[in-house]
């Protein structure tokens, strides 16, 4: 149905929860809500080197990627955000 109608499902990544990694609509829309629970924790680097290796193979699929992180308790998000980037191979 998603697919149908062009929209994509949220993929979330959040300490204590799993969701399945579904592309739907074309595109994808992942957000980061924390590895500590909801809105907090810092990603380690390996696991910011995972979802970059998942996000380059969708881009070269020609599929935008959107990445949203809303660990934001503590300032980790922005952080994060930027070590994203790096490990995609994007300025950061």
């Amino acid at each position: 149905l998603l697919n149908e109608h062009g929209v994509a499902l949220c993929i979330h990544d959040m300490g204590g929860a799993v969701a399945p990694r579904v592309v739907t609509g074309g595109m994808v829309y992942i957000r980061f809500h924390g590895v500590e629970g909801r809105c907090q924790g810092n990603y380690p680097d390996d696991t910011l080197r995972e979802w970059a290796d998942c996000i380059r193979s969708q881009s070269k699929a020609a599929r935008s990627v959107y990445a949203y992180f809303n660990n934001d308790v503590s300032g980790h998000a922005i952080h994060n955000a930027q070590t994203l980037k790096q490990f995609i191979g994007l300025t950061a």
